[in-house]
Formats: structure tokens, C-alpha cells, sequence
């Protein structure tokens, strides 16, 4: 167990009303946190694994040097206007009016799960762009997910992408229930077991009815599946 510190200007109210931040700045600074190891593989606290497949996938294409990680893209995510216009001012107050306008959704990735190895690039870059978007903003946005998708684009840094099912974003999709594998499954492909399941925005904490449940339930979508929690 590691306690980080605060390695990145943070305005100094923040660090002291919202000590969890340190989650976000923390995460360019893993090998340092945690010394001696080829690949670092993170995963978000509002996120579990159903298929452990998707581990192996994760760590093999970070060993070859690129940046394991998953795109906001999918057929059955709906990208409405509010998801595009919090990622839009994200990018224009840490980098100005004309970041990441045109930039596809294929093409931005979530930093909620990923693997880089020890000795590549990105993280130095991340820490550098992170820290410039705090300094463009006082150290009162804090966004590492802006800073990666920057980093990434304009230093060219290899990337691999991998399927929506190593990172399902619920809040763009919800899942599909398969009730005889008890599973969670693409929407479009039922059978397709999802690997990481990421509870993100308010997908954390209600209950949804979810297509396959044929009994009609109201679902949450932590671990496990398919119990009706209160």
C-alpha cells in the first residue's frame, strides 16, 4: 500500500477539500510509485473484471511499447451532447479554443483502464501536458484523461486500441443480462461476455432494467451480476 503525494500543482484548496484527486495526478507517476516491474496495468475503482481474458490483452499489447487502452467507441454508445460538450470544454481550458474539435470519438481514449510499460514515452509526456493544463487553468481543473488524449495525439504516441469489452463505458451503453451464464453482455451481441465492466457516471449506484432480464428486475451492474440491490 502507497499513499501518493501531490505530484502535480493542484490549486491548494482542492488538495486539501478533495484529497481523492490524488487518484487522477498519480497515475503518470506509477513507476515510481511502484518500482522494478515491466507493465503497469490500472483500473479504475468504478470498474470489475468479468472475463480475465481481457488482463492478458491488456499487458501483452502494452509489452510491444504502445498504450493499451480503449476508445469511447462503440455502435451501441450514444454520444449525446452533453458527453461531447464536457469533454470539448475539458480540452479548450486545459489547451486552448481549438483542441480535440475534431478529433473522432474512435480516437479518444478512456484513462479509467489501461497498461504502459516501465520504459516508454507516455509517461513523461502525460505528466508533462497534465501539468500544463493545470497551469492553464490555476490548478483548479483537474483532467488526466484530457492530458493523455493530448499527449497521445500530438506527440504521435503508439497506441493500441483495443474493443469496447476491455472497458465498457455503461453510462454511453448499458449492458445486456444474460440470465443462463448470470453475465453482462455487449447489447448488440448478448452472448458477447464484456470483460471490464466500468460503472461510470451515475451507472455506480442506481438499478436498471436491462435487456435479457426477462423477470422484469430492476439490476444494479456492480459485481456480481444480476442481484437486485437496494
Amino acid at each position: 500500500m502507497v499513499e501518493p503525494g501531490w505530484d502535480l500543482a493542484v490549486d491548494s484548496l482542492m488538495q486539501q477539500e478533495q484529497p481523492h484527486l490524488r487518484a487522477l495526478t498519480v497515475r503518470p507517476f506509477l513507476p515510481r510509485y511502484f518500482p522494478g516491474y515491466d507493465v503497469y496495468l490500472w483500473i479504475d475503482a468504478d470498474a470489475w473484471v468479468q472475463d480475465l481474458t481481457v488482463i492478458s490483452a491488456y499487458v501483452n499489447a502494452a509489452a510491444q511499447g504502445a498504450l493499451a487502452i480503449v476508445p469511447h467507441d462503440h455502435p451501441a454508445y450514444r454520444q449525446s451532447a452533453g458527453v461531447t460538450a464536457w469533454r470539448a470544454r475539458r480540452d479548450q481550458a486545459y489547451f486552448g479554443a481549438d483542441a480535440g474539435i475534431e478529433v473522432p470519438w474512435a480516437e479518444y481514449w478512456n484513462a479509467g483502464v489501461f497498461a504502459l510499460a516501465a520504459d516508454v514515452p507516455h509517461w513523461q509526456q502525460w505528466a508533462q501536458y497534465f501539468s500544463r493544463g493545470l497551469a492553464a487553468t490555476d490548478g483548479r481543473l483537474c483532467c488526466d484523461q484530457t492530458a493523455l488524449n493530448q499527449a497521445t495525439r500530438v506527440e504521435r504516441l503508439p497506441v493500441a486500441p483495443l474493443a469496447a469489452r476491455h472497458n465498457w463505458l455503461c453510462h454511453l451503453a448499458l449492458p445486456s443480462f444474460d440470465q443462463n451464464l448470470n453475465k453482462l453482455g455487449d447489447p448488440l451481441d448478448p452472448q458477447s461476455v464484456l470483460g471490464i465492466l466500468h460503472l461510470t457516471d451515475t451507472t455506480k449506484n442506481m438499478l436498471w432494467e436491462l435487456r435479457g432480464d426477462t423477470q422484469g428486475r430492476r439490476l444494479s451492474l456492480r459485481f456480481p451480476p444480476g442481484i437486485v440491490k437496494i
